[in-house]
């Protein structure tokens, strides 16, 4: 904690640098913000995600990295209601940091949003993201930001997320038209101090698995500060195929191994637990990982987006109790499929 204290320390100090001519100022770009937004596969919580931009964002770039059809139908469907721009364009193929690069490059406002195609916005209530938006619009035009959002969990259905990662802190808006890109990072993770959804399938593994994940690279004089108020959820919830997928999602990216995701994760599967069939692997799959899962106090988080409250109710995916533990997930026949 210190040392990420003593790092903005020194970002806020050199952000001045463009204030006094040290390096370029900011581009003059119309106030707004650009919400950039990478789709890949079936994208199950595009359509609130989409809706939730409404009254923050003033465009969205719609980043095709593979969306299925269905997923690109309901983008078409819902974009006529959302009251900005949509823009599509076409990455299929492109490495992920690169989407987001493209993304950067397109977007036409001063400020720019990697808004994933799994996060939902507050749209009302105290911690709306419009006072997120009030806040972009006074800071310093003559310096360049970073500005990490708190963000809520949801893990296994929308009733529930992990003890031991409640929130996140990972999505941000950066001032558009810096020098700032995305990249690749590695790094190593024992399973016995993963977390608990990365527990799954790891036990008696390797000492260590490599992840790879993109992230942000800024110079030194973005600015960078944290915005307190819980104005997005991210909804880690998906069907059961796609979440033992995505649980192998990172580590595959990390392993340099050629073919594709499902083949890695088919040989994982069969090394721990001598499955070979994957929807059999992911119904246990669920089961083990939701087991940890904990109660959503809904009072304590100040409810639910507006977007994403008729999900709620509607319970496409419900955790099971059984004598009050958790035994496993049932997914509804509208539930849809990877």
């Amino acid at each position: 904690m210190l040392r990420v204290r003593a790092a903005r320390l020194v970002r806020t100090l050199a952000s001045i640098a463009p204030r006094v001519g040290l390096v370029a100022p900011p581009p003059a770009r119309p106030e707004g913000v650009s919400a950039l937004v990478r789709v890949a596969g079936d994208e199950e919580w595009i359509e609130p995600c989409l809706r939730s931009l409404t009254g923050f964002a003033d465009e969205s770039l719609v980043l095709d990295n593979g969306a299925t059809v269905g997923t690109l139908a309901r983008i078409d469907a819902v974009t006529p209601r959302l009251g900005f721009p949509v823009r599509r364009f076409e990455c299929v193929g492109t490495e992920l940091p690169e989407v987001a690069n493209r993304g950067l490059a397109e977007c036409r406002f001063r400020w720019a949003f990697l808004w994933d195609a799994d996060i939902v916005a507050r749209t009302d209530g105290p911690a709306s993201i419009a006072r997120l938006k009030r806040v972009l619009a006074g800071l310093d035009r003559r310096r360049y930001h970073i500005v990490h959002v708190r963000t809520l969990e949801l893990a296994g259905d929308l009733r529930h997320r992990f003890p031991d990662a409640r929130e996140r802190h990972d999505p941000h808006v950066l001032t558009a038209g810096g020098r700032a890109r995305y990249v690749w990072r590695e790094r190593q993770i024992p399973p016995a101090r993963a977390p608990l959804a990365y527990r799954p399938l790891r036990d008696g593994g390797p000492a260590q698995f490599r992840v790879r994940y993109d992230t942000l690279e800024a110079p030194k004089y973005y600015r960078v500060f944290g915005w307190p108020e819980p104005c997005l959820f991210h909804v880690n919830v998906r069907s059961g195929r796609r979440l033992l997928l995505r649980h192998f999602w990172l580590e595959w990216l990390g392993s340099g191994e050629g073919g594709t995701l499902e083949a890695f994760t088919r040989r994982r599967v069969y090394e721990q637990w001598g499955l070979d069939d994957l929807d059999v692997a992911a119904e246990r799959f669920v089961g083990e990982y939701c087991r940890p899962l904990e109660p959503v106090d809904e009072a304590a988080i100040g409810g639910y987006p507006a977007a994403l409250a008729p999900y709620v109710e509607r319970g496409t995916y419900r955790v099971v109790y059984r004598d009050g533990r958790i035994v496993g997930r049932a997914e509804s026949t509208g539930a849809r499929a990877c």
